[in-house]
């Protein structure tokens, strides 16, 4: 009838047999087990004690609590709570009581963690395990809630299950075992186990958990699953025997080995497979394994099989240790049934094996050496056989011949190498192969293959290196990096020492050494050789067509080494001349500081490098030669006058001059870039459609064009002339064409030409013009409408007054017109060039004559004795060199008509007066003609009447008169009275 029990440890046959009396009884009986040894411990936990209770005393509440409610007492004060005499609880049916100091050293010491937690999942108790399995102290979590030890998803379902529990009483969970993964304090996760309890208390709800950390025990059983997988897959035989010599345990293979099962073997005694026959051998393995150290040996066997014949095994057994001292053995064993056929079929082999062949055993002695392999070892098969290989061979020891032995061993793989044995002078080809008893290996001599194939790499290694400096000369323009490579290439393909290149200053006679390798620190750029002694080998080169090869400088009786040579101990090399025998470039040459022969393919290696180099250098040259020409064509360009402009196939310039820039009133990358916006006009100011464009006939239809004018308007809105020349031009390679044009602003010249035509056609006018008067309105009238000079006007010499007066002016010219400056006052400039007769122009007249108020800049052109032309501006420097040039056309111009005007003038005088004086002569003439007449009259007339008469008559027929009277006075009557008229 009882319902809990409560074990006090005094041996482990007793543990064992309460027990097993326990469980035989009543499976259902709470057990506590008051243990001091953790071993036993361990052990009950697993036989079905509930807990384990440490023989050190201790005093906790929860434990009492927990076997309450689980053993369901009533005892101590019937609220639920803890009696304070110590008594956890009693049964009234049962009369079973549990002591309070029992059951408080039970949860104390109990190695499992054990949680008290309220309704709302705070944390009331904790035992000491618990800093053992979470890292707190249990001061530090009474009080707080349980999720701190939970992940953050199991929290939420936690709170929700003890919610939904206290509320209705539901639960999804055996409260018995449940694995979780909890939160250690340190924040890593780890699996735990957690048996539940439930009481009452207050009319509360608390819970008890009891918590086992499973890492190590889930470690443990993945490493047994591990192991149990690897013994069950290999295809060696395994089995273990415990002290007894019975099977505890055995793998698949060794039961397909024997032909037994499973159920036959475990607990049967090794005989039932090993028979009577092995009895000897088992005593040997037995007692080997006991005296040995490392408690490993091996056997090679005949094993018996169930209802079959033996098979050849190596059986490999080990022991190991159990509690009471004793040992089990484990074995490992392997059919080698087919190995050793096979090793039958390669003894019958050896003796036909053409190549070199020995063996070796697992401690690397000789176990067989065939003839081939003697006389290539130079050693007799009786000398070599049981010794070892590193001891006969000690300079393989530390070579690539042990490494791979040794690797073939290790890995059970056959390894194939090559290796060069010194001792021996001797290139090798080994195949080895490995086996658990030793390693067989099979060499033969590869030196002369190996000699060819190096000649072969080498003058493959040559030949790259000839193409990777062609590849570099393209690539690169810096000749000095080029030689350098040149140089480190050639040591490198011949395995040389020291190489050079000697570049030849013919003015000096010296060849500097430009680049080279291998010499000491300073000399490349800096060390010379004399050109001119043909003693030395420099000098030698320079006089041979052919390349100069040295096997030995101590013994050269050719030449001396210079300096250079000797001080870096070369003996031995090859030079030659880089470019043309007649005239040489330099030397290429290359050194060692052994003898050395030097094949034909080595000569032609170094002989290849310095043409390719001549080559370079040829390039080099040109190509300076190039951009010179280049720089010099880019000078011209951007300092031509005209604007030069190319621009590829796509219309995209390439190339833009700063006067291109200029003439369109952009910067020059602007204008590099395109569209500007630029406006084209034809000579009467209409836009002019692409197509008809220069720049368009030359790209799109390959037209050359030439002078063609074209009005532009530039973005500030400044409205240009251009002369366009233009072609195309084939850019080269794969390139396409290009479109070359140049441009050059004819604005001025443009303008000046209308201006001229205008000043042609006023000056045309400038003949019709009689009179000083005239000439000067037709000379203002035509500066300012052909010339744009507004502001302008004639000054005429007055001889009485000794100054110039205005004769004629433009209407813009009178507000600025300044009578000071027609006098001889100061230094009027208007005067000064009238009484010098030169042209005269002022910039900034205010700063040379003060008397010119309101005058910036003048223009003054004398007309000789006549007088001046004259045009200003109210501002400085307004006058260009073309308005200097016109006015001086039209001064010039002037300056005739007025002399013209001045001698019409004094030949109309001349003649006037001439022409008065016939008159006077006609008329005095015919005075005379009428006197006569009018004597002849008197002569014949009769009266004074008749007389009258007639002279009347006769003057009137005299010119100029047409009308004569003759009237007599009549002094009284004061009157003339008519006597007579004609």
């Amino acid at each position: 009838s009882a319902v809990a029990a409560v074990l006090v440890e005094g041996s482990d046959d007793g543990v064992d047999r309460t027990l097993g009396d326990l469980r035989d009884a009543d499976g259902s009986v709470p057990i506590v087990l008051f243990s001091s040894s953790l071993p036993s411990s361990a052990e009950a936990l697993g036989d079905g004690v509930e807990y384990v209770q440490r023989k050190n005393g201790a005093s906790v509440d929860v434990l009492v609590e927990t076997l309450r409610t689980r053993l369901g007492l009533d005892g101590g004060s019937g609220d639920g709570s803890i009696d304070s005499d110590g008594v956890a609880g009693r049964d009234e049916a049962t009369g079973v009581t549990l002591e309070w100091p029992q059951l408080e050293s039970v949860v104390e010491a109990v190695n499992d963690c054990i949680l008290t937690v309220d309704d709302e999942s705070v944390v009331q108790f904790a035992n000491p395990a618990v800093e053992e399995v979470f890292g707190y102290e249990p001061s530090e979590l009474v009080g707080e809630p349980l999720t701190l030890l939970m992940s953050d998803d199991l929290a939420d379902r936690h709170l929700d299950a003890v919610d939904r529990y206290v509320e209705t009483g539901e639960r999804r969970l055996d409260w018995s075992s449940i694995r979780l993964s909890a939160r250690h304090r340190d924040g890593h996760e780890f699996p735990i186990e957690v048996s539940f309890a439930e009481f009452t208390a207050d009319g509360r709800h608390y819970f008890t958990g009891i918590v086992r950390d499973r890492s190590e025990r889930e470690r443990r059983e993945a490493e047994l699953r591990r192991a149990a997988t690897i013994v069950e897959t290999v295809d060696d035989g395994i089995y273990a025997l415990g002290p007894d010599d019975r099977f505890v345990s055995v793998n698949e293979a060794y039961l397909e080995m024997t032909g037994y099962s499973r159920e036959e073997l475990l607990g049967a005694p090794a005989s039932t497979v090993t028979g009577e026959e092995l009895v000897g051998d088992i005593d040997r393995v037995r007692s080997t394994l006991e005296t040995d150290e490392e408690g490993v040996t091996t056997l090679r066997t005949d094993l018996p099989t169930k209802g079959g014949p033996t098979i050849p095994v190596e059986a490999r057994i080990s022991r190991f240790e159990l509690d009471d001292g004793e040992f089990g053995r484990v074995g490992v064993v392997r059919d080698v049934s087919e190995r050793e056929r096979l090793e039958a079929e390669l003894s019958d082999a050896l003796e036909r094996i053409t190549d070199a062949f020995f063996g070796l055993d697992e401690e690397w002695r000789f176990t067989y050496v065939n003839e081939r392999a003697e006389r290539l070892l130079q050693q007799a098969e009786e000398e070599l056989v049981g010794e070892s290989v590193w001891e006969q061979f000690p300079e393989a020891a530390d070579s690539t011949f042990r490494e791979e032995y040794e690797r073939a061993m290790a890995e059970q793989e056959a390894v194939s190498f090559e290796e060069y044995y010194p001792p021996l002078d001797t290139w090798f080809e080994v195949n080895a192969y490995p086996s658990r008893s030793g390693l067989s290996v099979y060499f033969r001599d590869i030196t002369e293959r190996v000699v060819a194939q190096r000649e072969l790499e080498a003058r493959l290694t040559q030949q790259e290196a000839i193409a990777e400096l062609g590849r570099t000369a393209l690539r690169t323009e810096d000749l000095d990096r080029l030689m350098e490579r040149a140089a480190r290439l050639v040591a490198e393909g011949l395995d040389n020492d020291y190489c050079k290149v000697l570049d030849l200053d013919p003015e000096t006679d010296e060849l500097l050494l430009r680049q080279g390798v291998g010499w000491r620190e300073g000399i490349a750029g800096s060390a010379t050789v004399a050109a001119d002694d043909e003693g030395s080998q420099a000098g030698y080169t320079l006089g041979s067509e052919e390349p100069v090869v040295v096997e030995d400088l101590t013994t050269e009786e050719r030449f001396d080494g210079p300096e250079l040579l000797t001080s870096h101990d070369v003996r031995s090399g090859i030079s030659t001349i880089i470019g043309p025998y007649e005239k040489p470039w330099g030397i290429l040459g290359t050194h060692d500081t052994e003898r050395k022969s030097f094949s034909e393919h080595d000569v032609a290696f170094v002989q290849s490098v310095a043409n390719l180099l001549w080559t370079a250098v040829e390039r080099d040259e040109l190509e300076s030669t190039l951009r010179h020409e280049r720089d010099l064509n880019r000078l011209v360009i951007d300092t031509a006058p005209v604007g030069i402009v190319v621009l590829d196939e796509d219309g995209g310039a390439t190339m833009v001059n700063e006067r291109a820039a200029d003439i369109a009133g952009v910067s020059r990358e602007r204008l590099a870039e395109g569209g500007i916006g630029l406006t084209y006009l034809d000579d009467d100011g209409n836009e002019l459609p692409e197509e008809e464009l220069p720049f368009t006939r030359v790209q799109e239809h390959g037209e050359s064009v030439y002078d063609a004018e074209i009005g532009v308007v530039r973005p500030d809105g400044e409205r240009r002339w251009l002369s366009v020349n233009g072609s195309t031009l084939s850019a080269g390679g794969d390139g396409g064409p290009l479109s070359v044009f140049s441009v050059e602003d004819v604005t001025e010249t443009r303008n000046r030409t209308e201006r001229l035509a205008s000043l042609n056609e006023g000056l045309g006018r400038l003949p019709d013009a009689e009179s000083p008067a005239d000439v000067s309105d037709t000379v203002v009238e035509t500066a300012t409408d052909a010339l744009g000079l507004t502001r302008s006007y004639v000054a005429l010499y007055d001889d009485e007054d000794g100054v110039l007066r205005t004769a004629a002016m433009s209407d813009g010219a009178s507000s600025i017109v300044d009578s000071a400056l027609l006098t001889d006052a100061g230094d009027s400039p208007v005067w000064t060039a009238f009484v010098r007769d030169e042209l005269r122009v002022v910039d900034d007249v205010a700063a040379e004559f003060e008397g010119a108020a309101g005058i910036g800049s003048v223009v003054v052109v004398p007309l000789g004795t006549h007088g001046v032309f004259v045009a200003v501006d109210p501002e400085p420097d307004a006058f260009g060199e073309t308005d200097v040039l016109l006015a001086e056309m039209l001064g010039s111009t002037a300056r005739a008509s007025f002399d013209r005007a001045a001698r019409e003038s004094d030949l109309r005088a001349h003649r006037d007066d001439l022409e008065e004086k016939n008159e006077r002569l006609d008329r005095l003439n015919r005075v005379n003609r009428a006197i006569r007449d009018i004597t002849q009259v008197l002569l014949q007339a009769d009266s004074h009447e008749s007389i009258e008469s007639l002279v009347c008559e006769r003057l009137v027929d005299i010119d100029p008169y047409t009308f004569a009277w003759v009237g007599h006075s009549d002094r009284p009557g004061d009157e003339v009275v008519a006597a007579a008229s004609a």
